[in-house]
């Protein structure tokens, strides 16, 4: 899927990057670049749910390809485990959204972020093109906004 040239539809999902500006990362491997974050959201609805430990959880796969025209890339899996709560009997499942955020380090230049989650059979993918510019390049900043505040 990740070499796929079409983005799948299985479970919504939102993705943007953010060039935060020149820094040495640890994870997860020590390398210098330009740090950049990665923000998404996956749609809960569409994700597949189990009982654990007595609460209701969704445990989708996420895999992030982060690639570069020069042949640069940085590709990540991890599982997130999110805790729902149960729609009301009769009720049908809200269609709230799951942020989450990773960090990566690329050199400048045009890059290609992708990112796909699956969940119980499903899949979707979303991908994003960005520019990371040079590290002594003027640049202005996108501000980040949400409608949810974090603690």
């Amino acid at each position: 899927m990740l070499r796929n040239p079409f983005d799948a539809d299985g479970i919504p999902l939102r993705l943007a990057a953010y060039v935060m500006g020149p820094a040495p990362l640890q994870s997860p491997v020590p390398k210098t670049g330009v740090e950049v974050l990665v923000a998404g959201e996956v749609r809960l609805d569409a994700l597949q749910t189990r009982v654990k430990d007595g609460r209701l959880v969704a445990e989708p796969k996420l895999t992030l390809l982060a690639s570069s025209r020069s042949g640069e890339s940085h590709e990540s899996s991890w599982m997130l485990e999110i805790a729902l709560e149960p729609p009301a009997p009769g009720a049908e499942a809200a269609k709230a959204w799951h942020p989450f955020l990773t960090r990566i380090a690329m050199s400048p230049g045009d890059l290609r972020a992708r990112l796909v989650v699956e969940s119980g059979g499903r899949v979707g993918s979303v991908t994003v093109d960005f520019d990371v510019p040079g590290f002594t390049e003027e640049r202005l900043s996108t501000p980040i906004l949400s409608d949810q505040l974090l603690s």
